[in-house]
């Protein structure tokens, strides 16, 4: 015990999301915990030249880390690693993709969250996945899936075939529209009463995205091997549109990666 404060040791998974600086020597490490969802820890002494954790504490890596209760922040001992998704930082397309993934999680992750174990096999399956894609439609394909299954974990999932205004399943597959105001599908009934600005969603679209959503990282369907990057490009920047409205802070790499797609 020192100062009327009890310390405790703990271990928990964790894979870096971002680091800022705390002062001249420690920075604080924003990262996802498969044990508690988001947390925000003090790496002392990294920026000094021979420090033992600097490497542990870069963006995008999976360690196991040991952790000590502090006084607001708690306080990383020492770091074992369990992926460093290397590959990533030998490619800007694969790194930004994957800063985006970063930042898909600070924004709709939260402290003790419920599903932190979800999420975080969903990133690092991700990351995985990105690290050993070879191609753009890979990329894209992977972040599509990244995107669907964590709108549906943090309940901001997108329902494809129930009308957001009238409640009921859409018949009419060939006439399903977007609404920008609502935010959800609506059948074209609603559309025509409805005064809010539309978009009419493909029905195979809807298929794909369905698809995906359903698939796991690892399973190949008839849509992946359909799609094209146009496609991708365009079912990316819908998907990140409808989850920014869920988000109280703003996306840092989009404009990045609307220019590299």
């Amino acid at each position: 015990m020192s100062n009327g404060i009890k310390i405790k040791d703990y271990v928990q998974e964790a894979i870096n999301l971002k680091t800022y600086p705390l002062n001249d020597n420690d920075k604080i490490l924003l990262a996802y915990s498969k044990e508690i969802g988001l947390v925000r820890l003090v790496a002392k002494g990294v920026k000094k030249t021979k420090s033992k954790l600097a490497s542990y504490v870069e963006s995008l890596v999976a360690n196991k880390l040991f952790c000590r209760s502090g006084r607001s922040l708690d306080i990383i001992s020492s770091a074992s690693s369990l992926d460093t998704f290397k590959n990533i930082r030998n490619d800007i397309v694969k790194l930004m993709f994957s800063m985006y993934l970063a930042e898909v999680v600070i924004n709709l992750g939260v402290e003790k969250d419920p599903n932190s174990f979800q999420i975080y096999d969903l990133l690092f399956k991700a990351l995985k996945q990105i690290a050993n894609t070879t191609s753009k439609l890979e990329f894209l394909l992977v972040t599509l899936r990244f995107q669907l299954k964590m709108m549906e974990i943090s309940g901001f999932d997108l329902d494809f075939y129930f009308c957001v205004d009238c409640g009921k399943p859409i018949e009419d597959m060939n006439n399903v529209f977007y609404s920008y105001n609502q935010y959800g599908m609506i059948c074209y009934k609603c559309k025509l009463s409805n005064l809010s600005k539309t978009m009419l969603i493909n029905k195979k679209i809807l298929d794909f995205l369905s698809t995906l959503k359903k698939s796991d990282f690892n399973e190949q369907t008839y849509y992946d091997k359909m799609a094209n990057e146009k496609i991708c490009k365009s079912c990316f920047l819908f998907l990140y549109k409808y989850i920014e409205h869920y988000s109280d802070k703003k996306f840092k790499t989009i404009q990045t990666l609307e220019e590299i797609l």
